[in-house]
Parts: structure tokens; sequence; C-alpha cells
């Protein structure tokens, strides 16, 4: 039951970062939706095997970030740079929202400090599934209110086009960060009690850097 569990909510985690990705940039759901779900299953699978079978929660986040860019480029068909982007920017959401919710659930006493550790169990089910609540209310927001960037045209693009953006050197730099803000999110979260406070402040840090660029980008400033 705790694999189906496990399984499932991871599902629905991959989910979510996909919807803030299509939201944020403006792509229809209803056109990719099996896609989605393909994506969501895979990464749950990858998730479980890294930290159930092979027991490396410190590379989880980092192995799932690449197969986020891996499937944006192969199942949605985006180019290399905008698959970078893409998924800093709906990964950083996703973990910047889950410790957003996680730290007002232990201030009520719903979970506690070690069930941001564990990998299975009634607490750390609360975290996902708040978490999921909470990505989905955002993706709604942003659908509801009409914001986002266009910048990035919906799929299909040629895969292998390396084109050179506007201002990249600081956009480059920038996603940079946000790789590395989120491959080093799983070390403090599993080796500090209070990492996840650290990693708050880096993670924000990252995504207003990226969205204020897209901003740039998405109104011809760069």
């Amino acid at each position: 039951m705790s694999t189906f569990l496990y399984f499932f909510f991871g599902m629905l985690d991959s989910i979510a970062v996909f919807i803030l990705i299509f939201k944020t940039f403006r792509w229809p759901i209803r056109h990719y939706w099996i896609e989605i779900l393909i994506s969501g299953g895979l990464i749950s699978f990858l998730s479980y095997v890294n930290r159930i079978i092979f027991y490396i929660p410190n590379w989880d986040m980092t192995l799932q970030f690449l197969a986020y860019i891996s499937l944006l480029m192969w199942m949605f068909r985006v180019n290399l740079p905008n698959a970078i982007n893409l998924a800093a920017i709906g990964y950083l959401a996703f973990v910047g929202i889950q410790f957003i919710v996680y730290p007002l659930l232990l201030a009520m006493g719903i979970v506690n400090l070690d069930d941001a550790q564990e990998l299975t169990g009634a607490g750390t089910y609360i975290i996902q599934v708040s978490s999921e609540i909470a990505c989905y209310s955002v993706s709604y927001l942003i659908w509801k209110l009409n914001i986002g960037f266009s910048y990035v045209s919906q799929p299909p693009h040629d895969r292998f086009t390396f084109f050179k953006i506007k201002g990249n050197r600081f956009a480059y730099i920038s996603n940079v960060v946000g790789v590395l803000v989120v491959c080093s999110t799983m070390y403090w979260v599993f080796n500090y009690v209070h990492g996840q406070f650290v990693v708050l402040g880096s993670v924000w840090g990252a995504l207003v850097i990226l969205l204020v660029l897209s901003y740039r980008r998405d109104y011809g400033y760069d």
C-alpha cells in the first residue's frame, strides 16, 4: 500500500509541476493531457527507484530535474534552451510553494520536523497533498487572471536549435543558479533539521530572478 501511495502522490507532484509550467507559459493543457499523465508517471517511478530501491534521496531532485528537461524535449518537443528554462521555473515554483506550505503545517501542529525528511507516512502525505492543492490553486489563479508569459511558443519546436537568446549571458547564469538551487535542495533537507528554511530563500530568490528575466523577454526589454 505504501508503494502505491508513494507512486500516486509522486505522480500528482509531477503533474503539478507540469501544470505550473503550462499555465505560466499559457499553453493549453487539454492538448497535452496524455503526455502530462505519462510524464508524471515516469517521474514518479524514477523518484521511487531513486529513494526506495537505490536509496539515494539526496540525488532525487537532481535526477528528477534532468528528467523534466528530457521529457519536455522528447515528450513535448521543446528545444533544449527553453526546456531548461521551463523546467527551472516550474520546479522552483513547486519547491517554493511546498516550502511555504510546510512551515504553515508545522506551525499549526499538523506535521512535525521529521515528516519533511521521511519518504512515506501520514505527515509526509499531508505535506504532499497540501502542496499539490496549493500548486493547482496557483495554476488556476494564473489562468483566471490571465497572467503568465508568451515568449516561448507552443511546441513542437525544433529540438536541435540552439538559438541565441538576447541578453543570453545573464539568462544562462540565472538558469545555472536555478539548477544548482534545485540540485542542492535535498542535501539540505535530508542532512539538516532546519535545512528547509535555508533552502526557502535561495529557491524564491532564484525563481524571482527567472520570472523577472521572463517578464523582460516577454515585453521585449531583452
